[in-house]
Protein backbone atom coordinates (compact mmCIF):
# COMPACT_ATOMS: atom_id res chain seq x y z
CA UNK A 1 0.00 0.00 0.00
CA UNK A 2 2.79 2.37 0.50
CA UNK A 3 4.69 1.70 -2.44
CA UNK A 4 1.69 2.07 -4.53
CA UNK A 5 0.96 5.94 -2.29
CA UNK A 6 3.80 7.01 -3.45
CA UNK A 7 3.98 5.93 -6.91
CA UNK A 8 0.69 8.28 -7.34
CA UNK A 9 2.12 11.06 -4.95
CA UNK A 10 5.14 10.97 -7.57
CA UNK A 11 3.42 11.17 -10.66
CA UNK A 12 0.84 14.25 -9.43
CA UNK A 13 3.85 15.70 -8.19
CA UNK A 14 5.87 15.44 -12.03
CA UNK A 15 2.70 16.34 -13.88
CA UNK A 16 2.79 19.74 -11.91
CA UNK A 17 5.89 20.28 -12.92
CA UNK A 18 5.91 19.23 -16.65
CA UNK A 19 2.78 22.00 -16.77
CA UNK A 20 4.58 24.74 -15.15
CA UNK A 21 8.06 24.18 -17.31
CA UNK A 22 6.00 23.88 -20.57
CA UNK A 23 4.50 27.27 -19.65
CA UNK A 24 8.08 28.86 -18.76
CA UNK A 25 9.39 27.55 -22.61
CA UNK A 26 12.33 26.38 -20.69
CA UNK A 27 14.26 23.45 -22.29
CA UNK A 28 13.02 19.49 -21.76
CA UNK A 29 11.96 18.06 -18.46
CA UNK A 30 14.76 15.67 -18.06
CA UNK A 31 17.35 18.26 -17.97
CA UNK A 32 18.49 20.41 -15.12
CA UNK A 33 18.01 24.47 -15.61
CA UNK A 34 20.94 26.24 -13.55
CA UNK A 35 20.53 29.69 -12.71
CA UNK A 36 23.37 32.95 -12.01
CA UNK A 37 22.76 32.54 -8.19
CA UNK A 38 22.61 29.35 -6.39
CA UNK A 39 20.06 30.94 -3.60
CA UNK A 40 17.72 31.76 -6.74
CA UNK A 41 18.10 28.08 -8.57
CA UNK A 42 14.62 25.93 -9.18
CA UNK A 43 15.36 22.06 -9.40
CA UNK A 44 12.29 20.64 -12.10
CA UNK A 45 12.71 17.20 -12.24
CA UNK A 46 10.71 14.50 -14.61
CA UNK A 47 9.12 11.56 -14.09
CA UNK A 48 11.90 9.50 -12.72
CA UNK A 49 12.18 11.66 -9.24
CA UNK A 50 12.28 9.76 -6.46
CA UNK A 51 9.57 9.59 -3.80
CA UNK A 52 9.31 12.11 -0.85
CA UNK A 53 11.26 14.78 -2.54
CA UNK A 54 9.54 18.45 -1.58
CA UNK A 55 9.04 19.85 -5.69
CA UNK A 56 8.52 23.93 -4.94
CA UNK A 57 5.99 25.01 -7.06
CA UNK A 58 5.99 28.76 -8.53
CA UNK A 59 3.56 30.61 -5.98
CA UNK A 60 3.61 33.69 -4.27
CA UNK A 61 3.94 32.02 -1.01
CA UNK A 62 7.78 30.58 0.00
CA UNK A 63 8.29 27.57 1.75
CA UNK A 64 10.40 25.95 3.81
CA UNK A 65 13.17 24.56 2.53
CA UNK A 66 15.11 21.50 4.20
CA UNK A 67 19.04 23.28 4.31
CA UNK A 68 19.40 26.13 5.93
CA UNK A 69 21.50 27.46 3.57
CA UNK A 70 19.07 27.05 0.14
CA UNK A 71 16.90 29.89 0.56
CA UNK A 72 14.31 29.09 -2.54
CA UNK A 73 11.63 32.02 -3.91
CA UNK A 74 9.52 32.72 -6.13
CA UNK A 75 10.28 35.90 -8.91
CA UNK A 76 6.68 37.41 -7.88
CA UNK A 77 7.75 37.38 -3.49
CA UNK A 78 8.46 40.89 -2.32
CA UNK A 79 11.06 39.27 0.36
CA UNK A 80 14.11 39.38 -0.57
CA UNK A 81 16.62 39.25 2.32
CA UNK A 82 18.51 35.96 3.05
CA UNK A 83 16.56 34.88 5.66
CA UNK A 84 13.17 35.32 4.15
CA UNK A 85 12.96 31.43 3.98
CA UNK A 86 12.38 30.84 7.25
CA UNK A 87 9.77 33.30 7.32
CA UNK A 88 6.20 32.95 6.40
CA UNK A 89 4.16 36.01 5.22
CA UNK A 90 1.02 36.90 7.59
CA UNK A 91 -2.29 35.87 6.08
CA UNK A 92 -3.52 39.30 6.21
CA UNK A 93 -1.02 40.58 4.03
CA UNK A 94 -1.36 38.05 1.94
CA UNK A 95 -5.03 38.60 1.29
CA UNK A 96 -4.36 42.30 0.70
CA UNK A 97 -1.88 41.00 -2.44
CA UNK A 98 -4.39 39.45 -3.61
CA UNK A 99 -6.78 41.78 -3.43
CA UNK A 100 -4.42 44.59 -5.13
CA UNK A 101 -3.39 41.91 -8.10
CA UNK A 102 -6.89 41.82 -8.92
CA UNK A 103 -7.67 45.11 -8.89
CA UNK A 104 -4.94 45.76 -10.94
CA UNK A 105 -5.80 43.15 -13.30
CA UNK A 106 -8.88 43.71 -13.84
CA UNK A 107 -8.14 47.63 -13.90
CA UNK A 108 -9.90 48.85 -10.89
CA UNK A 109 -8.26 51.32 -8.54
CA UNK A 110 -5.95 50.26 -6.11
CA UNK A 111 -8.08 50.70 -2.80
CA UNK A 112 -4.56 50.99 -0.94
CA UNK A 113 -3.34 53.15 -2.98
CA UNK A 114 -6.57 55.56 -2.59
CA UNK A 115 -6.13 55.34 1.17
CA UNK A 116 -2.74 56.71 1.35
CA UNK A 117 -3.54 59.43 -1.10
CA UNK A 118 -6.03 60.77 1.18
CA UNK A 119 -3.55 61.03 3.81
CA UNK A 120 -1.24 62.86 1.71
CA UNK A 121 0.68 60.26 0.00
CA UNK A 122 1.06 60.56 -3.76
CA UNK A 123 2.55 58.33 -6.79
CA UNK A 124 6.02 58.83 -6.93
CA UNK A 125 7.09 59.80 -3.42
CA UNK A 126 8.71 57.95 -0.48
CA UNK A 127 7.00 60.05 2.53
CA UNK A 128 4.10 61.49 4.05
CA UNK A 129 3.12 64.92 3.73
CA UNK A 130 3.38 65.55 7.53
CA UNK A 131 5.55 67.57 9.70
CA UNK A 132 8.77 66.29 11.05
CA UNK A 133 8.48 64.28 14.08
CA UNK A 134 10.36 66.31 16.60
CA UNK A 135 11.35 64.25 19.80
CA UNK A 136 11.02 66.96 21.88
CA UNK A 137 7.39 67.10 21.37
CA UNK A 138 6.46 64.47 22.60
CA UNK A 139 7.59 65.28 26.32
CA UNK A 140 5.89 68.53 25.82
CA UNK A 141 2.64 69.05 27.52
CA UNK A 142 1.39 71.94 24.83
CA UNK A 143 -2.05 71.33 23.67
CA UNK A 144 -0.78 71.91 20.25
CA UNK A 145 2.02 68.97 20.46
CA UNK A 146 0.12 66.71 21.57
CA UNK A 147 -2.34 66.97 18.82
CA UNK A 148 0.23 67.00 16.26
CA UNK A 149 1.32 63.56 18.11
CA UNK A 150 -1.91 61.90 17.66
CA UNK A 151 -1.25 61.97 13.99
CA UNK A 152 1.60 60.06 14.43
CA UNK A 153 -0.15 57.21 16.91
CA UNK A 154 1.08 58.62 20.19
CA UNK A 155 -1.73 58.51 22.25
CA UNK A 156 -1.60 58.79 26.34
CA UNK A 157 -4.59 60.20 28.31
CA UNK A 158 -2.12 61.84 30.55
CA UNK A 159 -0.58 63.77 28.79
CA UNK A 160 -3.44 65.27 27.01
CA UNK A 161 -4.75 66.08 30.36
CA UNK A 162 -1.75 67.60 31.04
CA UNK A 163 -2.13 69.81 27.75
CA UNK A 164 -5.44 70.90 28.89
CA UNK A 165 -4.42 72.14 32.32
CA UNK A 166 -1.28 73.67 30.61
CA UNK A 167 -3.12 76.86 29.96
CA UNK A 168 -4.51 77.65 33.15
CA UNK A 169 -1.36 76.59 34.98
CA UNK A 170 0.83 79.05 32.94
CA UNK A 171 -1.76 81.50 33.60
CA UNK A 172 -1.34 81.42 37.29
CA UNK A 173 2.43 81.91 36.85
CA UNK A 174 1.85 85.25 35.05
CA UNK A 175 -0.02 86.75 37.65
CA UNK A 176 0.81 89.71 39.41
CA UNK A 177 -0.28 92.83 41.65
CA UNK A 178 -1.47 95.73 39.14
CA UNK A 179 -4.08 97.23 41.12
CA UNK A 180 -4.32 97.94 45.44
CA UNK A 181 -6.84 99.40 47.17
CA UNK A 182 -7.32 100.17 51.51
CA UNK A 183 -11.01 101.19 51.91
CA UNK A 184 -10.91 100.39 55.67
CA UNK A 185 -9.56 101.12 59.10
CA UNK A 186 -9.87 97.79 59.75
CA UNK A 187 -8.65 94.36 58.31
CA UNK A 188 -10.39 92.43 55.46
CA UNK A 189 -12.23 89.57 56.90
CA UNK A 190 -14.85 88.55 53.70
CA UNK A 191 -14.19 88.49 50.35
CA UNK A 192 -16.81 87.65 47.32
CA UNK A 193 -16.95 87.73 43.52
CA UNK A 194 -20.19 89.00 41.93
CA UNK A 195 -21.69 86.17 40.24
CA UNK A 196 -22.61 87.80 37.19
CA UNK A 197 -20.40 90.62 36.49
CA UNK A 198 -16.53 89.72 36.51
CA UNK A 199 -15.30 93.51 37.74
CA UNK A 200 -17.25 93.59 40.79
CA UNK A 201 -15.59 92.36 44.44
CA UNK A 202 -17.21 92.58 47.48
CA UNK A 203 -15.50 92.80 50.49
CA UNK A 204 -16.05 92.89 54.53
CA UNK A 205 -14.18 94.39 57.12
CA UNK A 206 -14.12 93.18 60.73
CA UNK A 207 -15.51 96.73 61.64
CA UNK A 208 -18.97 95.69 59.54
CA UNK A 209 -18.16 98.03 56.61
CA UNK A 210 -18.90 96.85 53.01
CA UNK A 211 -17.44 98.00 49.71
CA UNK A 212 -18.62 96.92 46.26
CA UNK A 213 -15.29 97.16 44.40
CA UNK A 214 -15.10 97.98 40.50
CA UNK A 215 -11.88 96.88 39.77
CA UNK A 216 -12.00 98.22 36.11
CA UNK A 217 -13.22 101.79 36.70
CA UNK A 218 -12.72 104.68 39.33
CA UNK A 219 -14.83 105.99 41.16
CA UNK A 220 -18.22 103.70 40.75
CA UNK A 221 -17.20 101.56 44.22
CA UNK A 222 -20.35 101.47 46.92
CA UNK A 223 -19.75 101.64 50.23
CA UNK A 224 -22.16 100.23 53.59
CA UNK A 225 -20.90 101.76 56.87
CA UNK A 226 -20.49 99.35 59.50
CA UNK A 227 -21.39 99.51 63.26
CA UNK A 228 -17.17 99.48 64.22
CA UNK A 229 -16.21 97.73 66.97
CA UNK A 230 -18.10 94.80 67.68
CA UNK A 231 -19.44 94.27 63.79
CA UNK A 232 -17.21 91.94 62.49
CA UNK A 233 -18.78 90.64 59.10
CA UNK A 234 -17.59 86.93 59.28
CA UNK A 235 -19.16 85.82 56.61
CA UNK A 236 -20.79 87.64 52.85
CA UNK A 237 -22.87 86.27 49.79
CA UNK A 238 -24.49 87.83 47.51
CA UNK A 239 -28.01 87.40 47.48
CA UNK A 240 -28.97 84.96 44.17
CA UNK A 241 -32.69 86.65 43.45
CA UNK A 242 -30.91 90.20 43.42
CA UNK A 243 -27.21 90.51 42.90
CA UNK A 244 -27.91 94.45 44.12
CA UNK A 245 -27.99 92.68 47.81
CA UNK A 246 -25.69 90.86 50.01
CA UNK A 247 -26.10 88.77 52.79
CA UNK A 248 -24.00 88.79 55.90
CA UNK A 249 -23.41 87.04 59.36
CA UNK A 250 -21.85 89.21 61.38
CA UNK A 251 -20.27 89.10 65.45
CA UNK A 252 -23.22 91.72 66.62
CA UNK A 253 -25.76 88.25 66.48
CA UNK A 254 -27.85 89.31 63.09
CA UNK A 255 -27.68 87.96 59.61
CA UNK A 256 -28.51 90.89 57.48
CA UNK A 257 -29.62 91.45 54.11
CA UNK A 258 -28.31 94.63 52.77
CA UNK A 259 -28.78 96.46 49.71
CA UNK A 260 -25.54 98.03 48.19
CA UNK A 261 -27.61 100.99 46.01
CA UNK A 262 -30.24 101.99 48.96
CA UNK A 263 -28.28 101.10 52.03
CA UNK A 264 -31.28 99.42 52.82
CA UNK A 265 -31.29 96.28 55.46
CA UNK A 266 -33.23 93.59 56.44
CA UNK A 267 -32.70 91.55 59.60
CA UNK A 268 -33.15 87.40 58.98
CA UNK A 269 -32.12 86.04 62.14
CA UNK A 270 -31.16 87.69 65.99
CA UNK A 271 -29.67 85.94 68.31
CA UNK A 272 -31.18 88.78 71.12
CA UNK A 273 -27.45 88.28 72.54
CA UNK A 274 -24.67 89.36 70.92
CA UNK A 275 -22.15 89.09 73.84
CA UNK A 276 -22.55 85.56 74.22
CA UNK A 277 -24.32 83.92 70.79
CA UNK A 278 -23.56 85.30 67.40
CA UNK A 279 -22.70 83.62 63.20
CA UNK A 280 -19.74 83.17 62.04
CA UNK A 281 -20.52 81.69 58.91
CA UNK A 282 -23.51 81.67 56.26
CA UNK A 283 -24.97 80.18 52.74
CA UNK A 284 -27.33 80.18 50.53
CA UNK A 285 -29.46 77.38 48.71
CA UNK A 286 -31.05 79.28 45.96
CA UNK A 287 -33.00 75.77 43.98
CA UNK A 288 -34.75 75.75 47.71
CA UNK A 289 -34.85 79.03 48.85
CA UNK A 290 -32.99 78.39 52.05
CA UNK A 291 -30.35 79.90 54.14
CA UNK A 292 -28.13 78.39 56.97
CA UNK A 293 -25.51 80.01 59.42
CA UNK A 294 -23.41 78.72 61.94
CA UNK A 295 -23.42 79.68 65.05
CA UNK A 296 -20.42 80.30 67.67
CA UNK A 297 -22.07 77.73 69.94
CA UNK A 298 -22.35 74.99 67.55
CA UNK A 299 -25.74 75.65 66.63
CA UNK A 300 -27.00 75.15 63.06
CA UNK A 301 -29.59 77.75 62.14
CA UNK A 302 -31.72 76.60 59.06
CA UNK A 303 -34.11 79.76 57.55
CA UNK A 304 -36.34 80.52 54.34
CA UNK A 305 -35.34 83.33 51.95
CA UNK A 306 -37.60 85.47 53.82
CA UNK A 307 -36.68 84.91 57.55
CA UNK A 308 -38.66 82.02 58.50
CA UNK A 309 -37.09 79.26 60.66
CA UNK A 310 -36.60 75.68 59.61
CA UNK A 311 -34.65 73.80 61.51
CA UNK A 312 -32.02 74.58 64.49
CA UNK A 313 -29.69 72.30 66.57
CA UNK A 314 -26.99 72.29 67.95
CA UNK A 315 -24.63 69.89 65.54
CA UNK A 316 -21.03 70.77 66.87
CA UNK A 317 -19.35 70.96 70.23
CA UNK A 318 -17.65 74.06 69.02
CA UNK A 319 -18.02 76.98 66.96
CA UNK A 320 -19.00 76.29 63.18
CA UNK A 321 -16.39 78.64 61.06
CA UNK A 322 -17.52 77.72 57.75
CA UNK A 323 -21.23 76.59 55.84
CA UNK A 324 -21.57 75.59 52.22
CA UNK A 325 -23.96 73.54 49.93
CA UNK A 326 -22.57 71.57 47.35
CA UNK A 327 -22.59 72.76 43.82
CA UNK A 328 -23.61 68.81 42.96
CA UNK A 329 -25.97 67.22 45.27
CA UNK A 330 -27.98 70.51 46.46
CA UNK A 331 -29.14 68.09 49.50
CA UNK A 332 -25.80 67.56 50.81
CA UNK A 333 -24.32 70.15 53.58
CA UNK A 334 -21.12 70.89 54.87
CA UNK A 335 -19.90 72.44 58.12
CA UNK A 336 -16.43 72.91 59.54
CA UNK A 337 -15.83 73.43 62.87
CA UNK A 338 -13.27 74.06 65.65
CA UNK A 339 -14.00 71.21 67.58
CA UNK A 340 -11.49 69.28 65.01
CA UNK A 341 -14.67 67.97 62.72
CA UNK A 342 -15.89 68.44 59.56
CA UNK A 343 -19.04 66.94 58.67
CA UNK A 344 -21.66 66.32 56.12
CA UNK A 345 -25.41 66.19 56.02
CA UNK A 346 -28.42 65.58 54.12
CA UNK A 347 -30.60 68.57 54.85
CA UNK A 348 -33.59 66.25 54.09
CA UNK A 349 -33.00 63.93 57.55
CA UNK A 350 -31.28 66.10 59.59
CA UNK A 351 -32.00 65.83 62.82
CA UNK A 352 -29.06 65.62 65.33
CA UNK A 353 -25.50 64.94 66.00
CA UNK A 354 -26.07 60.85 65.03
CA UNK A 355 -27.53 62.33 61.47
CA UNK A 356 -24.78 62.80 59.96
CA UNK A 357 -23.45 61.16 57.06
CA UNK A 358 -20.05 61.60 57.82
CA UNK A 359 -17.87 62.83 60.28
CA UNK A 360 -13.89 63.88 59.29
CA UNK A 361 -11.59 64.14 62.06
CA UNK A 362 -8.27 66.27 62.56
CA UNK A 363 -6.28 67.15 64.91
CA UNK A 364 -6.65 70.68 64.90
CA UNK A 365 -9.60 73.07 64.74
CA UNK A 366 -10.90 73.08 61.04
CA UNK A 367 -11.42 77.23 59.48
CA UNK A 368 -12.98 76.26 55.61
CA UNK A 369 -14.37 73.34 53.88
CA UNK A 370 -14.98 74.45 50.29
CA UNK A 371 -16.44 72.27 47.77
CA UNK A 372 -14.51 72.55 44.28
CA UNK A 373 -16.10 74.48 41.15
CA UNK A 374 -15.60 72.03 38.65
CA UNK A 375 -17.49 68.84 39.53
CA UNK A 376 -18.29 69.55 43.49
CA UNK A 377 -16.46 66.21 43.67
CA UNK A 378 -13.69 67.58 45.80
CA UNK A 379 -13.62 68.96 49.79
CA UNK A 380 -10.60 70.96 50.66
CA UNK A 381 -10.37 71.52 54.21
CA UNK A 382 -7.67 74.04 55.66
CA UNK A 383 -7.29 73.65 60.09
CA UNK A 384 -4.92 76.10 61.94
CA UNK A 385 -2.32 74.00 61.99
CA UNK A 386 0.07 72.81 58.93
CA UNK A 387 -2.11 70.73 56.57
CA UNK A 388 -4.41 71.07 53.92
CA UNK A 389 -6.78 67.95 53.00
CA UNK A 390 -8.39 67.26 50.18
CA UNK A 391 -11.36 64.50 50.33
CA UNK A 392 -13.04 62.49 47.55
CA UNK A 393 -15.97 61.36 46.98
CA UNK A 394 -18.11 59.44 46.78
CA UNK A 395 -16.59 57.46 50.06
CA UNK A 396 -15.48 61.25 51.05
CA UNK A 397 -11.95 59.31 51.48
CA UNK A 398 -8.72 60.98 51.65
CA UNK A 399 -6.77 61.82 48.74
CA UNK A 400 -3.79 64.18 49.74
CA UNK A 401 -2.91 65.86 52.51
CA UNK A 402 -0.38 68.56 51.83
CA UNK A 403 1.98 70.25 54.69
CA UNK A 404 1.96 73.61 54.49
CA UNK A 405 2.71 76.47 57.01
CA UNK A 406 -0.80 79.15 57.73
CA UNK A 407 -0.78 78.63 61.75
CA UNK A 408 -3.44 80.35 63.69
CA UNK A 409 -3.11 83.80 65.34
CA UNK A 410 -5.72 85.37 66.86
CA UNK A 411 -5.44 89.15 65.61
CA UNK A 412 -5.20 88.15 61.40
CA UNK A 413 -7.54 86.55 59.69
CA UNK A 414 -7.97 82.88 59.67
CA UNK A 415 -6.26 81.29 57.09
CA UNK A 416 -8.48 79.63 54.46
CA UNK A 417 -7.70 77.71 51.35
CA UNK A 418 -10.34 77.99 48.24
CA UNK A 419 -10.27 76.30 44.52
CA UNK A 420 -9.53 77.70 41.16
CA UNK A 421 -13.35 77.85 38.97
CA UNK A 422 -11.97 75.88 36.10
CA UNK A 423 -9.46 73.41 37.37
CA UNK A 424 -8.81 71.50 40.50
CA UNK A 425 -5.52 73.91 42.25
CA UNK A 426 -5.93 75.07 45.60
CA UNK A 427 -5.03 78.88 46.68
CA UNK A 428 -3.79 79.27 49.88
CA UNK A 429 -1.42 82.03 51.89
CA UNK A 430 1.99 81.37 53.12
CA UNK A 431 2.54 82.21 56.72
CA UNK A 432 6.38 81.16 57.37
CA UNK A 433 6.98 79.08 60.51
CA UNK A 434 10.10 78.50 62.03
CA UNK A 435 9.17 75.29 63.52
CA UNK A 436 7.62 73.87 60.63
CA UNK A 437 10.47 71.73 58.32
CA UNK A 438 11.79 73.83 55.78
CA UNK A 439 9.96 76.99 56.62
CA UNK A 440 10.91 80.27 58.70
CA UNK A 441 12.88 82.37 56.30
CA UNK A 442 11.22 82.38 52.70
CA UNK A 443 8.89 85.54 51.77
CA UNK A 444 4.97 85.39 52.43
CA UNK A 445 3.83 84.36 49.35
CA UNK A 446 0.47 82.84 47.69
CA UNK A 447 0.88 79.39 47.19
CA UNK A 448 -1.30 77.32 44.60
CA UNK A 449 -1.00 73.31 44.62
CA UNK A 450 -2.14 70.85 42.44
CA UNK A 451 -5.09 68.92 44.11
CA UNK A 452 -4.59 65.39 42.62
CA UNK A 453 -0.68 65.11 43.40
CA UNK A 454 -0.32 68.17 46.27
CA UNK A 455 3.24 69.63 43.72
CA UNK A 456 3.62 73.57 44.35
CA UNK A 457 2.02 74.58 40.59
CA UNK A 458 2.96 78.49 41.16
CA UNK A 459 4.18 80.66 44.26
CA UNK A 460 2.83 84.78 43.71
CA UNK A 461 4.91 87.31 45.40
CA UNK A 462 5.17 90.78 45.07
CA UNK A 463 8.01 93.20 46.58
CA UNK A 464 5.66 96.11 47.32
CA UNK A 465 3.07 94.23 49.06
CA UNK A 466 4.45 90.94 51.04
CA UNK A 467 2.37 91.16 53.98
CA UNK A 468 0.09 88.14 54.86
CA UNK A 469 -2.86 86.86 52.73
CA UNK A 470 -4.97 84.55 54.22
CA UNK A 471 -7.83 85.20 52.27
CA UNK A 472 -7.62 84.66 48.15
CA UNK A 473 -10.39 83.99 45.64
CA UNK A 474 -10.40 83.82 41.68
CA UNK A 475 -13.34 85.35 40.17
CA UNK A 476 -15.71 83.24 37.71
CA UNK A 477 -13.26 83.28 34.50
CA UNK A 478 -10.19 82.41 36.39
CA UNK A 479 -8.12 85.21 35.24
CA UNK A 480 -7.61 87.59 38.62
CA UNK A 481 -7.23 87.02 41.69
CA UNK A 482 -8.16 89.17 44.76
CA UNK A 483 -6.50 88.75 47.78
CA UNK A 484 -7.01 89.81 51.58
CA UNK A 485 -3.66 91.64 53.62
CA UNK A 486 -4.54 93.20 56.23
CA UNK A 487 -6.91 96.21 55.82
CA UNK A 488 -5.87 95.97 52.05
CA UNK A 489 -7.29 94.66 48.71
CA UNK A 490 -4.99 93.48 46.07
CA UNK A 491 -6.17 92.49 42.44
CA UNK A 492 -3.69 90.03 40.39
CA UNK A 493 -3.98 89.76 36.70
CA UNK A 494 -2.04 88.62 33.96
CA UNK A 495 1.26 90.43 32.77
CA UNK A 496 0.20 90.66 29.15
CA UNK A 497 -3.40 92.55 30.14
CA UNK A 498 -1.56 94.99 33.15
CA UNK A 499 -0.59 97.22 30.49
CA UNK A 500 -3.41 97.77 29.19
CA UNK A 501 -5.53 97.72 32.22
CA UNK A 502 -3.50 99.86 33.78
CA UNK A 503 -3.89 102.42 30.69
CA UNK A 504 -7.93 102.41 31.15
CA UNK A 505 -7.68 102.74 34.84
CA UNK A 506 -5.64 105.66 34.11
CA UNK A 507 -8.12 107.17 32.03
CA UNK A 508 -11.34 106.30 34.41
CA UNK A 509 -8.96 108.10 36.94
CA UNK A 510 -8.70 111.56 35.10
CA UNK A 511 -12.39 111.48 34.16
CA UNK A 512 -13.03 110.75 38.26
CA UNK A 513 -11.22 114.08 38.67
CA UNK A 514 -12.20 116.34 35.62
CA UNK A 515 -8.27 116.50 34.23
CA UNK A 516 -9.46 115.42 30.83
CA UNK A 517 -6.65 114.83 28.53
CA UNK A 518 -4.74 118.45 28.54
CA UNK A 519 -2.99 117.42 31.87
CA UNK A 520 0.19 118.29 33.59
CA UNK A 521 3.19 115.35 33.77
CA UNK A 522 2.96 115.56 37.93
CA UNK A 523 -0.49 114.54 37.51
CA UNK A 524 0.03 111.67 35.33
CA UNK A 525 2.74 110.23 37.38
CA UNK A 526 0.87 110.95 40.38
CA UNK A 527 -2.07 108.81 38.80
CA UNK A 528 -0.05 105.53 37.52
CA UNK A 529 1.92 105.74 40.89
CA UNK A 530 -2.03 104.97 42.31
CA UNK A 531 -2.68 102.84 39.67
CA UNK A 532 0.30 101.04 39.27
CA UNK A 533 1.42 100.14 42.85
CA UNK A 534 2.82 96.55 42.35
CA UNK A 535 5.59 96.90 39.84
CA UNK A 536 9.45 96.73 41.49
CA UNK A 537 10.40 100.71 40.78
CA UNK A 538 7.00 102.61 41.99
CA UNK A 539 6.02 100.44 45.05
CA UNK A 540 2.24 100.88 46.61
CA UNK A 541 2.23 103.41 48.82
CA UNK A 542 0.45 100.79 51.04
CA UNK A 543 2.02 97.84 51.43
CA UNK A 544 5.51 99.46 51.51
CA UNK A 545 5.07 102.82 53.17
CA UNK A 546 6.65 102.82 57.36
CA UNK A 547 4.65 102.36 60.45
CA UNK A 548 5.42 106.32 61.05
CA UNK A 549 3.31 106.76 58.04
CA UNK A 550 0.44 104.29 58.97
CA UNK A 551 0.14 105.80 62.21
CA UNK A 552 -0.32 109.56 60.23
CA UNK A 553 -2.36 108.40 58.04
CA UNK A 554 -4.33 106.66 60.69
CA UNK A 555 -4.41 109.97 62.82
CA UNK A 556 -5.15 112.32 59.32
CA UNK A 557 -8.11 110.06 59.07
CA UNK A 558 -9.49 110.01 62.99
CA UNK A 559 -9.20 114.09 62.48
CA UNK A 560 -11.46 113.74 59.32
CA UNK A 561 -13.99 111.70 61.04
CA UNK A 562 -13.88 114.30 63.63
CA UNK A 563 -15.09 117.13 61.83
CA UNK A 564 -17.11 115.35 59.61
CA UNK A 565 -19.17 114.19 62.79
CA UNK A 566 -19.38 117.92 64.04
CA UNK A 567 -20.31 119.54 60.81
CA UNK A 568 -23.24 116.64 60.47
CA UNK A 569 -24.09 117.78 64.47
CA UNK A 570 -24.19 121.38 63.47
CA UNK A 571 -26.13 120.74 60.00
CA UNK A 572 -28.75 118.85 62.23
CA UNK A 573 -29.18 121.78 65.06
CA UNK A 574 -29.52 123.76 61.99
CA UNK A 575 -32.40 121.65 60.31
CA UNK A 576 -34.02 121.52 63.78
CA UNK A 577 -34.00 124.91 64.49
CA UNK A 578 -35.47 125.63 60.70
CA UNK A 579 -38.32 122.93 61.81
CA UNK A 580 -39.37 124.96 64.91
CA UNK A 581 -39.48 128.04 63.45
CA UNK A 582 -41.67 126.33 60.63
CA UNK A 583 -44.05 125.10 63.21
CA UNK A 584 -44.51 127.95 64.54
Amino acid sequence: MRKIRNKKSAETETEICNNETSSMKEEPPQKKRKSKSKNDSVNIENKTTKPGKKIVTNKSVPLKSNSSNQNVQSPRSPHNSKNSSSLEMPVNLIKSNFVRETCIANGVNDPFQEDLEKHGFQKGTQHLNLPAFNYSSHYSANLQHHLGNIQYGIKSRLKLQKSINSPFTSLCRELEVYRTASPFDRRVTALEWHPKQANLLAVGSKGGDIILWNTENVGQDKMIQGSGEGGSCQALKFWPWDNSKVLTASIDGTVTLKDLETNDRLTLADTMNCHDHWYCSVDVLQSQYLVAAGRNNGTLHMMSSEGRMVYEHRLHKDKITHVEFSPREPWLLCTASTDHTVQLWDTRQLKDRKSALCVLAHDKAVNSAYFSQTDGCRLVITDQGREIRVYQSPSWCLETCIQHPHRFFQHITPFKATWHPHLDLIVCGRYPDKNFPGSGNEPRTIDIFDAQDGRVVSQLYSRGADGLCPLNKFNRQGDALASGMGFHILLWSRQKEIERKQAELEMSFKQALGMGDSNNHGNSVKSKQLLNPGTADERTRFGARSRSKKSKMDSDTDDLKKKLSKVKSKTKNVMDEDLKKKKK
